[in-house]
Parts: C-alpha cells; structure tokens; sequence
C-alpha cells in the first residue's frame, strides 16, 4: 500500500496524532481531511522507530476491536492515504481530545495489512510493542453513556470490599439507590463487558503485556488496577456471603447473577465478569494452571478474532513457564489454517510429551465445528460454544495433569502422511450400552432418572439413592468407587476423610428431589461443591459401560461399538471409532478419534502396569485420520 516503507528488522511505526496548528513546521504536506471533535483538523504521521534503541518515545498502545471491516475511511497520514475502519476512525477523534502522548501504536494503522510479509514480521515483535508502551488503551466505546452506571458500580465495589453486592444483605453497593436487583443497574453493568474488545483473541496479549491499563468509553475512563479490585471483591463475595445472589425459585445457581440480558445477546453478570476472569487468571498464569500454550488456547477458546490463524499468533505473545514451543512456531500467514492446526499439535505433542492436546477435541451437541477438513485428532479452534460448556471443559482440564492412565509411557506418535499417523494402543474393550450425561439447563430431563441409569449401568441397586440419603446402610465397595468416580476423583480441601459420602448424600438429595427449591438453603449451598465435580466429570458427555464392565464418562457423540483405548502419553483414555480392520492382519487397524474419557479403574495407571518388571505391554499398532 502506498504510504507504507519498508521496515527493517525490529522497527516499529508509531503514530502521531496532533492538531494542525500545533504540528511541526514540516508536517504541513501531513496534513489531511481527518477533523477533531472541535473541528479542528488533525495532523496523522508516521515515525518510525527501532525497538533496538535505548531511547524511544513514550507511546500509548491502543488495544480496541476494529469494528465493521465493510465499514471504512480513507485518511491521510504523511500525505498519503490509508484505508482504516469507520470504527477505528471514531476512536482516533476522541483519542486527539486526551491529554496524552502525541505517539500511539495501533496495529491496523501501524502495521501495513496488505503486506503478509510484514504483518507476520510485526506479529513476533507485539510482544515487546505492549511491554514497551507506557500504558496501553482499551477503548470499548464511543459513548459513555449506557455504562455510566455500570462503570460506577465497579468503582464502588473496589473502593469498599467490604460491602456486598447481593441486595437481600444490608450493606450492599447502590448506584443512585440502585442494586443489582434493578434492571437498570445491571444493564448497565453487562454493557461494560458486552463490548466487542472482551470477545476478541488480539487484546488477551495486549492486556497481559501492559504496565498499566486505562479502560475508556467515549470520554470517561478506569484504570485497569480499579476493575481488577473490583473482580476480586465479587469473587470473594460470591463464594461467601452473596450466594443468594445466585439463588432462583427452582434451587439451581440463577437469580440476580444469571438474570439473561434483554439487550446484550442474553449475557449475565455471572458470564460477563468470567471474560474477566479468564485475564486475570493470564496475569497470574502458574496459580491458575497455565503453563503453556495450549492451556492459554484453551482459556480463550470462545474469543474470535477474523483470521483463524491467528488462535494461535494471537497467543505467541504471551509469557509462559514453557517457552520452547512458543518459540518453534513459525508466524507465517500462508500457510493454509488447517495445516497450521495439524502441525501446531504435532509440535505440542512432541515438546510436552504428552497427549494432552487430544483432550481439547471436541464434539456433541454443545458445540458448532466449523473446520470439517480437519484430521479427528485435531482440535478445532474455531469451534464455537456457550460459556457453560466453556467454563465447564476448563474446568476440566485444570486437572487433566492429575491423571496418568498411561503410566510413566510417552507417546510414539508418527506422521505417516498429512493427517495420517501411526501410533500405539491398548485396545481396553468395546463399548456396550450408553446413557445420558449430566443434564444441560434447558434440560427437562428429571436427575433421579438419570443417576438412576447411572447407577444401573454400574451395577448398582436403585434404592442405593434412597440409602444414600438417610445414611442407614452399609455401602458397598463397589458403591464407594462410584462415588469417587462421579466427582473425577477430585476431592475439595474441606471435606475430611468421611466427608465425600456426606457431600454425596446432599448433592444426590438435590439432584434427584423433584422440587428442590423446597430443600433447605443449607442443603443447596451444601450440594454446591459436589455438583461442581459432577458437572466438571460429566458435563458435554455421555454416561457408558463397556463390555468388560468399565465404566466412564466419554465423549457426546460416542455409539456403542466404539473402542476404549489408552495410548502410551495419554493422561486419559480415550474413544475411537474403527473405519478399517486392516488387510489380513497384517495392516494396522484405522480409526477415527471421537474423544477423550474418564473411566473407572483406569485414571492411574491401572491398566498399563505389567505384572512383571520386564514384561510387555499389550500394545497394538494402529493408525489414526
């Protein structure tokens, strides 16, 4: 594009934003039809600077969405036109109102788009782009309006973290005599977390990266430090004293925090202050179990971004205990989007040693595939799904490295063509029967019903329901297991040694009762904890039994007839689909992968140990498309 020269190796382009009067005396060729609020005209010019260089000028990174691409403005910057987004045009107008530094570092201007060579170059220095800035600014809107009430609410809540937010408790945050019990109120407040910018893969880097962050609509801001209290004062809230926040009529988790928006696509306050969650988590990546690149993919899984390239360029930025694969990643916007997927798992397979990249591939109901070209063993990273599911599979996979169904093995994993590899497996047994998972909420499917078919794929008595609630007999071993298995062997740090059998008695009192808003508050705060587990284990899955009697949890779109497996480096076992019994015997077996699984009996190790030091596992070639 003309306007834009060639850029050599770390330099960067800023933008200077200044008014016409007040530019430089050589800037007057500069000058162009782009006008200030004020109407006075501004003054767009580049100034090209190297990241090498010990003295660079303070800049201000803006981190924005850019809005409707069909939707542009030609301007000019150092006399030359550029072609920018009618949104992105609207924002530069408030940006020349601010006290602030004359540079700017924004990417769909500093960043020549039409030149792939360059914008690859320039993908690997963001990084440093975001690190370097003095601040960076998130614009979420032209207007302040709509969010005023939002906005102040989140002032209030971190400048007294004492107060609540749930309106049944004295001393709770008002806005005008407004409590998130107002419609209004809480319009306001999911308008702040509706803009586009919290939807959006770019910003995670370019929020994690800041030194100091300054959210804006239209001329009102907030400092990143301030949002951040915020959250942390409705997270600790929530746990604690504000559950009645989420309490409903019916007993399950809605009320206040779960009431759908009637103007933002049905969004929550529970789901909106998640899109802040998951960056707050980024900033603090080894608390919350982010130590690579695919645990950051799987974070922000639900972001969009409009080349899907860049699910994972858009994650290279980012910091992480583990920087080897970050680094053996080419940014290369050529290349076709599938076959960056398929070599980006190879790579992860290979640098981790492990299998864990399979557990992200995901099928069923819950969510859309929109790449079918894809090989069934690679994830889909534009799939799309709904917060639950989301929070639900993350949940999952927090505790993913608690597991090693396959022993201290690591994977013999073989691209034998694109999409083909040849690989080994522990052929555990067919799939015999299959039930229902956990029930998604617009499900009118009773809970008794379904632990009660459960329950009779694993062999155990209906009326072990019953007992399990009045705590009156002995349970069996078999049904001790049960219990550790529906909560995926996890365990919460209150519960003492005897406490799972009670957790599990009032969570199975709350799932089966036909009207649980009529069991005491107690009783579904109480069943709270296990359910979570439950939900983490089963939740986008299918209840099954194979034919030698495990029992799991698998994949949605499982069938009877498909394959149990575990492969040597995977944490988990998994399904598999046969598409080929080979030729004679002597060619591998084929199969399609259908997905990861939790089964009993089989989470540690149990199947893949030899009875004897020397002797071999029961490992079959096969090969997977």
């Amino acid at each position: 594009m003309a306007g834009y020269s060639t850029l050599r190796s770390r330099e960067i382009r800023l933008l200077r934003i200044s008014s016409l009067a007040h530019s430089d005396e050589n800037h007057e060729s500069w000058s162009s039809s782009t006008t200030a609020p004020t109407g006075e005209p501004l003054c767009l010019s580049f100034h090209v600077v190297s990241l090498a260089q010990t003295q660079i000028p303070n800049f201000v990174a803006l981190s924005y969405a850019w809005g409707d691409v069909e939707k542009t403005v030609d301007v000019q910057v150092s006399g030359h036109p550029v072609r920018i987004t009618r949104n992105l045009y609207d924002i530069i107008q408030c940006l020349s109102l601010d006290e602030c530094p004359d540079f700017f570092w924004i990417d769909a201007v500093c960043i020549n788009q039409d030149d792939i060579d360059e914008r690859s170059a320039q993908v690997l220095l963001m990084r440093e782009v975001y690190s370097l800035a003095m601040s960076v600014r998130v614009f979420l809107s032209l207007e302040s309006e709509p969010l005023n009430f939002g906005m102040t609410f989140l002032e209030q809540v971190a400048l007294n973290p004492e107060k609540h937010f749930s309106p049944e408790l004295s001393l709770c945050i008002t806005v005008e005599g407004l409590t998130v019990a107002s419609e209004e109120l809480r319009e306001s407040f999911i308008a702040f977390f509706a803009a586009p910018w919290w939807t959006r893969i770019w910003p995670v880097q370019e929020y994690v990266l800041a030194k100091e962050v300054v959210f804006q609509c239209g001329q009102r801001r907030l400092e990143g430090s301030t949002i951040q209290a915020a959250f942390k004062s409705l997270v600790h809230h929530e746990r604690t004293c504000c559950w009645a926040a989420r309490r409903a009529i019916d007993g399950n988790a809605r009320g206040y925090l779960d009431i759908p928006s009637k103007i933002h696509d049905s969004l929550t306050i529970f789901h909106a202050t998640l899109r802040l969650d998951s960056l707050y988590n980024m900033l603090n990546p080894e608390e919350y179990s982010i130590y690579n690149l695919l645990d950051a993919m799987a974070l922000f899984r639900t972001r969009d971004c409009s080349d899907p390239r860049d699910r994972i360029f858009g994650m290279l930025g980012l910091k992480f205990k583990d920087e080897t694969l970050r680094k053996n990643i080419e940014v290369d916007y050529k290349i076709p989007e599938a076959q960056l997927y398929e070599s980006t798992a190879l790579k992860m397979i290979e640098n981790s040693e492990s299998l864990n990249v399979l557990s992200h591939v995901l099928r069923g109901s819950f969510i859309k595939q929109r790449m079918h070209t894809l090989p069934s063993w690679v994830p889909d990273w534009t799939a799309e799904m709904d917060a639950t599911s989301h929070l639900m599979y993350g949940e999952r996979m927090k505790f993913i490295d608690q597991f090693q169904a396959s022993g201290p093995t690591k994977p013999s994993w073989r691209a034998i063509t694109p999409g083909k590899i040849r690989t080994q497996a522990m052929i555990i047994s067919k799939i015999s029967e299959i039930a229902p998972g956990y029930p998604r909420d617009e499900s009118s499917l009773p809970g008794r019903m379904v632990l009660e078919e459960w329950r009779r794929l694993a062999c155990l008595p209906k009326n072990g329901i019953e007992s399990s609630l009045h705590g009156d007999v002995e349970l069996s071993q078999r049904d001790k297991e049960f219990r550790i298995f529906l909560c995926g062997y996890l365990t919460l740090n209150s519960w003492s040694n005897d406490e799972l059998e009670r957790a599990y008695g009032i969570w199975a009192s709350w799932f089966t009762h036909d009207e649980p808003a009529s069991l005491p508050l107690e009783t579904r705060n109480d069943a709270r904890g296990f359910d979570n587990l439950v939900r983490f284990t089963s939740s986008g899955r299918r209840f099954f039994v194979a034919k030698n009697g495990f029992i799991g949890f698998g994949p949605e779109p499982m069938e009877a007839g498909d394959t149990l497996v575990v492969i040597p480096g995977g944490r988990v076992p998994y399904v598999l689909r046969n598409v080929s019994h080979g030729t004679d015997g002597q060619e591998p077996m084929m199969f399609t992968f259908v997905g990861d699984a939790s089964v009993q009996n089989i989470m540690f190790g149990e199947v893949m140990t030899s009875e004897a030091p020397d002797e071999a596992l029961d490992l079959q070639d096969i090969i997977l498309l």
